[in-house]
């Protein structure tokens, strides 16, 4: 705040927000609109400028679009796991490796046709999941990586480490048409797995006990009292699934001046 500025705190914030805004604006539109949406050719412009992808390669567009399809097939499965009302072998995730190579969605346009585009969601490989830790490393910017121990920290913010380039400290943004800094497309690199992954199992030697601990897939539990309608209803959803995705599911009963409860526990992956 500028001494004597006797507006409310938090209108100081919103021009500090607006002008940060207005700067950044300014930064990213240097460049001018490149794409010129609408105007003849802002097809290829756009896939020249957003996707990297040459005038004339077709091939390369498909695949754009392929893996977009894959990643509308990812949700679907994920959220209903059904097709045609049969429960697909992979329910839940489909896969814990996939994710989409591109900084932008295809054109809608390319999108005609999606019936030839079935055999993009199969095949999908299941996978394993990210240790805790390693999801950490996935997400987190370099200026978060206190949140982490020591040995995983240091891959994160040594300029020597050998996945230093997951971690850029300045990177570009853009607007893509947006007004508001925040809706910026950051242009970060993609994370690696198997890099990630062989430079984790390296570091994670050095971990004390503890962070051993935080590393570990835990029991997710449910509470219901046994009384209620919807314990039964939950023990007979879980018996019914349980030969989906290698859950194993335990039935807890207590007595009831103990706790009055039933707790499902499903426990999909063992460390």
């Amino acid at each position: 705040r500028v001494r004597g500025d006797m507006r409310p705190f938090g209108a100081v914030l919103d021009d500090a927000q607006k002008n940060a805004d207005a700067a950044l604006k300014e930064e990213l539109e240097e460049g001018g609109d490149l794409v010129r949406l609408g105007e003849p050719g802002w097809k290829d412009r756009y896939y020249q400028h957003k996707l990297g992808v040459g005038m004339g390669d077709d091939e390369k567009r498909r695949e754009v679009a392929a893996e977009y399809v894959k990643g509308l097939c990812w949700v679907l499965r994920y959220y209903y796991g059904t097709n045609e009302g049969k429960a697909l072998p992979n329910a839940g995730v489909p896969s814990w490796t996939w994710y989409y190579p591109f900084h932008y969605a295809p054109p809608a346009s390319d999108l005609i046709g999606l019936v030839r585009l079935e055999k993009a969601c199969r095949g999908m490989t299941l996978g394993e999941p990210f240790s805790p830790l390693m999801q950490l490393m996935a997400v987190l910017p370099p200026q978060s990586a206190h949140a982490l121990p020591g040995p995983l920290r240091e891959l994160m913010t040594t300029a020597t480490s050998p996945i230093a380039d997951f971690y850029p400290t300045t990177f570009k943004q853009d607007l893509n048409g947006a007004h508001a800094a925040w809706k910026a497309v950051p242009l970060l690199p993609f994370i690696e797995q198997d890099r990630l992954r062989r430079e984790v199992e390296t570091a994670k030697t050095a971990l004390r006990d503890e962070a051993r601990a935080r590393n570990r897939f835990g029991p997710i539990y449910m509470y219901v009292a046994p009384e209620d309608s919807l314990a039964r209803e939950l023990w007979a959803l879980a018996e019914a699934n349980k030969h989906l995705d290698g859950y194993e599911i335990t039935r807890i009963m207590r007595e009831p001046e103990a706790d009055r409860s039933l707790a499902l526990l499903l426990s999909p992956y063992h460390s």
